[in-house]
């Protein structure tokens, strides 16, 4: 099976087999599944840790985006970024969650602005799927933030690794205590 590049080079450039989309297809598909689990679980996780930041999100919708894009600049689905933890760019706070730093937005973020935040890659290497992981992400923990607190099992061991991606090395036991009960709604605390 041909590479992209090598179709768009040939000189038959006859395009993409029904074969080749599918592959291509399934490729996205396994990739944006883990990418986004990963990217979902670490900010659950991080949210847990820090329940000042998730008792702003149900009001403060704007909150979620500062907090998501910090998520990801500290856990970013490709293990090869290492610009998200560079104290040059970053501050010597680098290694630490402080979503507040994205209030001014994106370019503004750190030191060099054309490259400093880039978990989806950049340019022609841009992860082509960046816009459906991130709405994806933002409708899940809208959803699970207005009925549910996020609290992180006592027994919890924060260990990130790598293999393709970063993810957590062991299982993220979270409890998802009931923030309201009524007669409309089935809680379980």
């Amino acid at each position: 099976m041909k590479t992209i590049q090598e179709l768009r080079s040939s000189e038959s450039n006859q395009g993409l087999t029904t074969e080749e989309i599918i592959a291509e297809c399934k490729t996205f598909f396994i990739a944006g599944q883990e990418t986004t689990s990963n990217y979902l679980t670490f900010a659950i996780i991080l949210l847990a840790m820090h329940p000042n930041w998730q008792e702003k999100v149900p009001s403060e919708i704007q909150e979620l985006g500062m907090i998501l894009n910090e998520v990801i600049r500290l856990y970013p689905p490709a293990v090869n970024i290492s610009l998200s933890h560079d104290t040059s760019l970053w501050g010597e706070d680098a290694n630490k969650f402080k979503p507040e730093r994205f209030s001014g937005g994106i370019s503004k973020v750190a030191k060099d602005e054309s490259t400093a935040f880039i978990p989806f890659g950049y340019g022609l290497r841009s992860c082509v799927g960046q816009n459906y992981a991130m709405l994806e992400t933002k409708v899940v923990l809208a959803m699970i933030l207005q009925r549910f607190s996020l609290v992180l099992s006592p027994g919890y061991v924060h260990a990130p690794t790598s293999l393709l991606t970063i993810y957590p090395q062991h299982v993220a036991p979270i409890i998802f205590p009931s923030l309201q009960c009524d007669e409309n709604t089935v809680c379980n605390t």
